[in-house]
């Protein structure tokens, strides 16, 4: 008993020094530690054939009002009571608000660590709650196997379509027969029947480029003459989402630059749960003597306000057109970009966006179906719609998604949003 009174005595004081404890908690434990006490005594007089079993001293706890202030010391210093309380074997009632207040930080902490959206949502309400959050990471289990099912189906039907696509070029890369093109049928390309590119259809990838928004608003003036070279465009759609994706242009043998394949390819990097471009990658194309369609020489006179001279000054100056898509690009990160003024951002942002637009509409609209893009029956087989984005459009038709690994949706506006794959 004394040590009881004693162990109580010293809590008792430790608590009126630091003025803690709220008083209907503090009142919970007083009841305890007097009812604890009791019970103790009654044991003590049983045994010792006592007559005073009514006597049983009530050891009570003052403290004074909670300062809000001080909250952190409160619990702590209550903490510390309820355990010297379980100490001597009269903290049940003390012990089991301690337990109490665990499970639910434990609860809590199965929800994620944070606070029910209800602050008065019962301990057995938040128990239910994290039951259903287990509940539903089973539904994005499963969710996310989908996802990747369907990328297992849409590689498997990539592949499938690579012999037609092979087979196509064949097609084209033969030439007619005699007899069909006297009945005039080779003139539906509507150019000159070079013995070059696309044999069967002359200009075939030009006609298609033509009847596209995008692609026909990267067009130069001098651009036409080497389209009529392509022969082929082919896809490679990795497996890796950071390798991305690539476009790989055929050419015949031309007089205007080497080498006669080139390649463009957009490289991915993982930015908050989705794969965004992070750059691309495109061959260096080396242009023949005076052929550069990316340039144009200026030729201008200056003449010296002192001395009334003039000279000749050549100049060069960067010409629209569809071989700047070869162009490497790099999408800067977010410091290089606070360092830009907006008139820079916007010019980036207006170059990386034309190249992924081109880049996705090439793989997912022109190479599939070439033929509806050549005859111009596009928009009306596909439903084709030229105000919408490439990724808009595909979208519609499942496509896109088919290769998004996750169902993140971007926030709206943002740079990198642009270059979402």
């Amino acid at each position: 008993m004394e040590e009881a009174e004693d162990a109580l005595k010293a809590a008792r004081d430790k608590a009126e020094q630091k003025s803690i404890a709220e008083v209907k908690a503090i009142e919970t434990a007083e009841t305890a530690a007097a009812t604890g006490a009791k019970r103790e005594l009654e044991v003590e007089v049983a045994k010792s054939r006592a007559s005073a079993a009514d006597e049983a001293p009530a050891f009570q706890i003052r403290v004074t009002p909670p300062d809000s202030s001080k909250k952190k010391d409160e619990n702590s210093v209550q903490e510390a009571l309820f355990a010297a309380m379980a100490a001597v074997g009269l903290g049940v009632p003390g012990s089991q608000e301690y337990e109490k207040t665990a499970e639910e930080e434990t609860v809590r902490t199965a929800a994620g660590g944070k606070d029910s959206a209800d602050e008065g949502e019962s301990l057995a309400q938040r128990k239910v709650v994290a039951i259903l959050e287990k509940n539903q990471d089973r539904v994005r289990l499963i969710e996310s196997q989908f996802q990747e099912a369907v990328i297992v189906l849409r590689e498997k039907f990539d592949r499938l379509m690579e012999p037609i696509f092979e087979e196509r070029a064949a097609i084209l890369s033969t030439e007619p027969e005699e007899e069909t093109r006297e009945s005039g049928a080779g003139d539906l390309a509507g150019s000159d029947k070079l013995p070059v590119g696309t044999l069967a259809l002359p200009g075939f990838w030009l006609r298609t480029f033509e009847h596209n928004s995008i692609l026909s608003s990267m067009l130069g003036v001098r651009d036409k003459p080497l389209l009529l070279y392509l022969r082929n465009i082919r896809r490679v759609l990795n497996t890796e989402k950071e390798d991305g994706f690539s476009l790989v242009f055929e050419f015949d043998e031309n007089p205007f630059f080497t080498p006669c394949t080139l390649t463009k390819t957009f490289k991915m990097k993982q930015d908050e749960g989705t794969y965004i471009v992070s750059r691309t990658v495109g061959t260096s194309i080396v242009w023949r003597e005076n052929m550069d369609v990316t340039k144009s020489a200026v030729v201008r006179k200056q003449r010296n306000v002192r001395t009334n001279n003039v000279r000749t000054v050549h100049e060069e100056k960067h010409e629209k057109s569809f071989f700047s898509f070869f162009c490497d690009s790099v999408v800067p990160e977010d410091d290089e970009l606070e360092a830009m003024n907006e008139e820079e951002q916007s010019e980036i942002f207006e170059k990386l966006k034309l190249e992924y637009d081109a880049g996705v509409t090439l793989r997912d609209l022109i190479i599939p179906y070439a033929l509806e893009w050549y005859l111009g029956s596009a928009v009306e087989t596909l439903g084709y719609d030229d105000n919408e984005e490439p990724e808009t459009r595909q979208s519609a038709k499942a496509d896109d998604a088919c290769r998004r690994k996750d169902g993140t949706q971007q926030e709206e506006g943002s740079f990198a949003s642009w270059f979402g794959f």
